[in-house]
């Protein structure tokens, strides 16, 4: 089943989306082996560190470690973020799939969190995953590519949960120099 969705402001188009939903099959995988990468998840923070984070999230690079400050990640080593479940209504506890859409927006952040910032902004956001990450844990976000030419970048991050990889958020962005984002500077 294939949903789209368009955001009209003033008579203009403003936003677009669309979500492919394929029924699971049976087996999980097929009898022959197939390539896949080593995916570099240095797992999720542990809880003591999660319940530190002020605002839910938790940033990791190689030689930092997991802190709470985007800033302390300001360097050219491979990024991660947890993302604590945040609440789209008041009162209700986001499924595992609107954490992992809410998650996957951190794939500019992986992969373009710089020595200078984040330098630029998501133009498109694709979000591709093979099962539903497990409700209220929280998503984690690894880079696992980055292209850049002519002020545009193509990166890649894999989305997890505590049981694993889950998926693969991809973006393309635009430099953006002129300012960087709120808590990235």
């Amino acid at each position: 089943m294939v949903l789209d969705a368009m955001l009209v402001q003033h008579g203009e188009l403003v936003a677009r989306g669309s979500v492919l939903f394929l029924r699971e099959v049976a087996a999980s995988s097929p009898g022959g082996d197939t390539w896949s990468p080593e995916v570099p998840v240095a797992g999720h923070p542990s809880l003591s560190v999660i319940e530190s984070a002020d605002e839910g999230r938790l940033y990791f690079s190689t030689r930092v470690g997991w802190t709470a400050a985007a800033t302390d990640h300001r360097n050219n080593d491979r990024k991660q973020v947890w993302q604590s479940p945040l609440k789209l209504l008041k009162d209700e506890t986001p499924s595992g799939f609107q954490a992992a859409a809410i998650a996957s927006d951190l794939v500019n952040v992986t992969t373009n969190l710089g020595s200078a910032g984040v330098e630029y902004i998501n133009a498109d956001v694709t979000l591709l995953l093979t099962r539903t990450p497990a409700p209220g844990a929280g998503i984690g976000v690894a880079a696992t590519e980055r292209v850049q030419g002519d002020g545009i970048v193509a990166g890649s991050s894999s989305i997890f949960d505590g049981d694993g990889v889950v998926g693969i958020a991809s973006t393309t962005a635009l430099l953006n120099n002129r300012r960087t984002p709120r808590g990235f500077g």
